[in-house]
Order: structure tokens, then sequence, then C-alpha cells
């Protein structure tokens, strides 16, 4: 057996804090945090494999992606998106805060809405009439939150979902991005939202991600002296 030694009594040990939640981990999102919500339909799911591609891994804003998908595809199309993406992309849960640097997607079959401070509300339509997951409802969600910081982006679909929401955007004081017509599949959804009046840039695909950085943090300088100002 081991022997022991005497030894005088040990002075008790200074409690030990836990370490302080990174920015990533807090309950609650930042105020000045930027919010986007991408549509899509028809092409939408090759388009966001690609866009999620190119965004920057310091993307300091949420992301929302509203994909015409049945519900039983969204989680796979989530995976499928974090295998390719910088970024950490899951499902959206309902009750979670949205976080910067994470983009969310949207179950299918159902709306995805935002209560004050930017938790997640996800509720089934009453009826089958109208597109669910609707763009047009998320984006005019985001819009109301978050305001100036607020960016909407319309790819590749069909139909006119998104185009209600990226007016609201507008009126938010928001950014609004399209996909243009030369990389679309479908230029249903993305003619819609251009003939709106209210679009800031029609791009290529491949060009989405950088418009995206440019505008996002553009709004955080413009934020952050607004806050000084005050």
């Amino acid at each position: 057996r081991p022997v022991r030694t005497a030894s005088r009594p040990r002075a008790p040990l200074p409690a030990v804090r836990p370490p302080a939640p990174r920015a990533s981990d807090d309950a609650r999102p930042s105020e000045w945090t930027p919010c986007v919500v991408i549509a899509a339909s028809t092409g939408g799911p090759a388009a966001l494999l690609s866009l999620v591609s190119d965004l920057p891994a310091d993307l300091p804003a949420s992301i929302v992606i509203v994909q015409h998908m049945p519900a039983a595809y969204t989680g796979a199309f989530a995976a499928a998106l974090a295998a390719r993406a910088p970024l950490p992309v899951r499902e959206a849960v309902d009750g979670e805060w949205l976080r910067r640097g994470v983009v969310y997607v949207n179950p299918g079959a159902q709306h995805l809405t935002l209560a004050p401070g930017g938790r997640v509300v996800l509720h089934a339509p009453p009826t089958r009439d109208g597109q669910c997951p609707s763009a047009d409802l998320a984006m005019m969600s985001v819009a109301r939150r978050a305001g100036a910081r607020s960016v909407g982006v319309v790819l590749s679909g069909m139909g006119h979902d998104g185009a209600a929401g990226v007016r609201a955007i507008h009126r938010a004081g928001g950014v609004v991005i399209v996909q243009d017509e030369a990389t679309s599949i479908v230029w249903g959804m993305p003619k819609a939202a251009v003939d709106t009046g209210v679009v800031d840039e029609v791009v290529a695909l491949d060009e989405i991600a950088s418009a995206l950085e440019r505008h996002i943090r553009d709004r955080l300088v413009r934020a952050g002296e607004a806050q000084r100002a005050v």
C-alpha cells in the first residue's frame, strides 16, 4: 500500500469562477447583430450550396435561409450546407435565440418569425393556402426586429415569394440583394423582387457573398458610429 506522510492541513482552495462565455455563446444576440434572410425556391439548393461555401468564417451576422422544401428534407439539407460552409449551419429550433455567425435553415411546413430580442418562433399555418415556409413572413419579421440591420437576399425560384419581404426590409432601412438572371435557374422570384423597385444590387451568384459581407460590415460601422454619437 502507498505510504501516507503527515502534512499540515491545507488552506481551502479559492472558489474557481467558470470562464466568461464567449460572445457566440451568449443567450441573447448582440443588439447590433445584423440579420440576413435568404429566400430561394426552384434552383435554390444548388445556389445555396455555392453561396454558403463562399461566406467568410467570421461573418458578423446571423443568417436565416428560407428554401421552399418539404419538411422531410430540410434537416438533411441543413446538414449538406454545413458540410460546405465555414460557418455552423443547423435547422432552426422554436424558442432559440439567433446568434451571430450561425446559419439557420427554416424547417419545412413551418413559418419562421422573430420575437423581440431575436428569439425564433416557428408556427404551422392554419391552412395550406400560400407558400410555406414563407420568405415574405420571415423578411417582414426580421425587418421589424432588426430594422436597418436587416438584409434580404432573393435567389433563384418560381413565383413571387420575397417581394413583399424586400419591400419591408427597404422601408426599415435595410439592404436588398438579388441574384441576376444569367446565373438563376428560374428568374421568377428574383424578377418579382427587382420589379418592386427597392433592390440595391443585382449580382451574379458568385458575387453575392462578397456583397453581403460588404453591406453587413458597413451596417456595423454605421451602428457603432450612431451609438457613439448618443
